[in-house]
């Protein structure tokens, strides 16, 4: 609502006057209707149901990833030539021996 001041004076006369955003005071007449400027706002709307929110959450991507190494990578691996395949095979014999 906009400032109001009610002046009440000795004699029992009620003035009313508005104050406007340029510090003007202008007078009202009676009865006083008073009107807000804008609708208040108590509840904030709720976000909207997305299947992309429910993807790209930390749990999410960390499920996708699991997704690729269980069902990509073995099929990535089957396309190799057999000697990288034996090449890789000893390289990983190796890190385990030196663990």
């Amino acid at each position: 609502y906009p400032l109001y001041t009610v002046t009440i004076g000795e004699s029992g006369r009620i003035r009313t006057s508005f104050h406007t955003p340029t510090k003007q005071r202008r007078e009202l007449a009676h009865p006083v209707k008073l009107e807000p400027f804008a609708r208040p706002m108590y509840f904030q709307p709720r976000k909207q149901m997305s299947i992309l929110s429910m993807f790209m959450n930390p749990m999410g991507l960390m499920m996708g990833v699991m997704f690729l190494m269980v069902f990509v990578l073995p099929k990535m691996m089957e396309g190799m030539d057999p000697e990288e395949m034996k090449k890789l095979q000893e390289e990983m014999k190796k890190n385990q021996a030196d663990q």
